[in-house]
């Protein structure tokens, strides 16, 4: 999937550790396939000061990473996503770190808006970044659909993943939706993960998407809540 695809995204669901692993685990096999760039949901505006965090001109990572511990956290600003891109920038052959959410200061939008804005961000620092190498985004698994869904959250479409492919039709935009069988994440608060009624019969496990709408389904058996610097 990952040798057929131009940006290859995951899904997850947000304030779990794991997927920042997944990422590192994957990055010398998708080295190889022509990967060049590490995608993530972080305003737009933000890259410069996350870059240089990652380079150490900086001694404070930027404002995403920072709020303050009784304000609502949704698992994105994490230390584990910050160990992540630091790991992905003093790799043997580095990534670039490009940041696809709208910016700090632009209004709110609504859901489908936003993900439009998200698409247009992703693909404008492609071209102007990485526009020969492919790139592995990350971000939350109703944004990674690239079908239409057929029973939920249709309010939520269109989403990133389609904005994609329908923007730049001459790409090609594979995505899997990551699932957790147990364990916890922290999403405002720390919750449990609901595993699927069909048990796993290896460690990690490839199925089609029936429902959701992704490419395929990736499953785990466990994972663990993220951490936060503040």
């Amino acid at each position: 999937m990952a040798s057929a695809a131009d940006i290859l995204v995951l899904g997850e669901v947000h304030g779990q550790q794991e997927t920042w692993r997944i990422v590192l685990g994957l990055m010398p096999r998708l080295t190889a396939l022509g990967y060049g760039a590490l995608a993530i949901e972080i305003p737009c505006d933000q890259r410069t000061g996350l870059l240089d965090w990652a380079h150490g001109r900086t001694e404070t990572p930027p404002p995403r990473f920072l709020k303050p511990a009784g304000e609502f956290r949704d698992g994105v600003g994490s230390v584990e996503l910050l160990a992540c891109v630091r790991q992905v920038r003093s790799a043997p052959q580095p990534w670039d770190i490009l940041c696809f959410d709208k910016a700090t200061d632009e209004p709110y939008e609504t859901w489908t808006g936003r993900d439009a804005t998200m698409a247009r961000n992703l693909l404008a620092q492609r071209r102007e970044h990485v526009p020969d190498r492919k790139i592995l985004a990350v971000c939350g698994n109703m944004h990674s659909r690239i079908v239409p869904p057929t029973k939920h959250f249709l309010d939520l479409w269109p989403s990133f993943a389609f904005n994609l492919s329908r923007s730049e039709p001459s790409l090609r935009v594979a995505t899997v939706n990551l699932i957790f069988r147990s364990g916890t994440f922290i999403n405002g608060t720390e919750q449990p993960f609901l595993p699927p009624a069909s048990p796993l019969t290896t460690d990690a496990e490839v199925r089609p998407d029936h429902e959701m709408g992704h490419t395929a389904e990736w499953h785990f058996p466990h994972a663990s809540p993220v951490t936060y610097l503040l």
